[in-house]
């Protein structure tokens, strides 16, 4: 069951849903500028209602003063936004995916309203949580058990003291806005590529969000493609009562941007290499843009095919920029990417001209060509629309003229001059244009 919300959109890093901004209440505790490739979901461990967790994330005196995020979804599917989308918020401490380090540098953070677990059953459908879930005063409210994988995706193994346990089902409507809101930061932020939850990045102390939330549906949905088998109901559900984000020692002083490479997850060190045969095509795409409005035009086209010609642009980018000039796309050349300034160009091709190039462009050549034979054709005529228009009034000269103009009776002579010179002038102003945009093109760097 779908909610009526409509879909979102991402400006300025900034929720919009319904073309209105979502709520924003701004969290102290943030820290520099991130280029997100990862979105992480969360169970907020809270009351229904989700007002103390966002309160609770906000920081401040007498709240978290190491832990934050950036969106919390509400049970109804309403969504309050607690920092831009390319700033770091520390949703989740000591972690690891696919390899790589502390994922507060790389990845947004979702809070999702939910009371965690596992729930103590009290009998006739009623269970203990942070509060009291009635299944029966309240049928919205769906209790069932769910189990824990033995490994995550990457390979890192889960606790043994993971267990079964009653855990309470998402809402129809926080799927629908985690979707909505995930699709829209995909659209935004071609770097992310993928959507994991807090267990999987830090398995040896978190298991949100809980068993039943349904990954694999909404993977699916945001990148509208089927997932791996084995992957239905993950279990994603947080510890009852513990802080579900950062850890003092990750925690920023303030804001600003910290080495989170000083802290490593013990399990990381058996984590395989990630699986993926090479850059998603959006995030293809993405670097080839970027590239191409930086100044990088011997990328080529925009098509998300990264071998050949991409490569050799990353690389020549890389070198421009002080970072180790190989085709490796890593979040520091993604970073570099995002913030660079546009290619220097040479003083020399800067100031080239139509002459200079001539040898050297065949297009600049042929247009200085064609310009020429414009003007061939265009003086004649003018010449002869001249003549006839002074002729007309010259009796003699018209009788000199007649076998030239007697098959032009029906139209006046000068007129058909007139228009031989008008195609002139097209064809001359035409080849102008490319030779101005071909100089252009080699001035800027397009042209090789």
């Amino acid at each position: 069951m779908e909610t009526a919300f409509m879909p979102c959109e991402i400006k300025s890093n900034r929720i919009y849903r319904d073309g209105k901004a979502v709520g924003f209440q701004q969290t102290k505790n943030v820290g520099g500028a991130i280029v997100p490739t990862v979105i992480v979901l969360h169970d907020t461990a809270g009351h229904l209602h989700g007002r103390d967790s966002i309160d609770w994330l906000l920081g401040g005196p007498g709240r978290s003063q190491a832990s934050s995020a950036h969106v919390v979804i509400g049970r109804d599917g309403t969504i309050t936004q607690l920092a831009a989308t390319n700033m770091k918020t520390w949703h989740a401490g000591a972690s690891s995916w696919r390899g790589r380090q502390m994922l507060n540098g790389w990845s947004i953070g979702i809070e999702i309203v939910n009371p965690g677990g596992p729930l103590t059953p009290l009998g006739n459908g009623r269970y203990k949580g942070v509060d009291l879930i009635d299944t029966k005063a309240d049928p919205s409210l769906k209790v069932r058990t769910g189990v824990f994988p033995q490994r995550t995706e990457d390979g890192k193994p889960m606790p043994t003291n993971a267990g079964a346990g009653y855990w309470l089902e998402h809402s129809p409507q926080q799927i629908a806005a985690i979707v909505d809101l995930c699709r829209a930061l995909v659209a935004a932020y071609p770097t992310i590529t993928e959507i994991v939850t807090h267990w999987m990045i830090a398995p040896t102390r978190k298991v949100d969000t809980n068993p039943l939330f349904p990954l694999a549906e909404v993977r699916a949905r945001v990148f509208d493609r089927t997932m791996p088998v084995g992957f239905g109901d993950i279990p994603l559900a947080d510890d009852a009562g513990e802080d579900a984000s950062a850890t003092a020692d990750e925690a920023d002083a303030a804001p600003g941007p910290v080495d989170d490479g000083l802290y490593s997850d013990p399990s990381a060190a058996a984590a395989p290499a990630p699986d993926h045969a090479g850059p998603p095509k959006a995030l293809v795409e993405f670097v080839q843009g970027r590239l191409r409005s930086l100044g990088y035009y011997e990328v080529g086209d925009i098509d998300g095919d990264f071998a050949g010609r991409t490569e050799d642009a990353l690389v020549t980018f890389k070198r421009h920029n002080g970072l180790p000039p190989d085709p490796v796309l890593d979040q520091a050349t993604l970073n570099a990417l995002t913030s660079a300034e546009p290619r220097e160009v040479g003083e020399a091709r800067a100031n080239a001209t139509a002459k200079s190039l001539r040898k050297a462009v065949p297009a600049v050549q042929q247009a200085g060509r064609s310009k020429l034979l414009a003007w061939v054709l265009a003086a004649p005529s003018a010449l002869f629309a001249a003549l006839q228009g002074i002729a007309s009034n010259v009796s003699s000269v018209m009788t000199q003229l007649a076998p030239i103009t007697g098959w032009l009776s029906a139209v006046p002579g000068w007129a058909w001059a007139l228009l031989i010179l008008a195609i002139a002038g097209g064809i001359w102003w035409s080849s102008r244009a490319v030779e101005t945009e071909t100089v252009d093109a080699y001035r800027a760097g397009r042209l090789t």
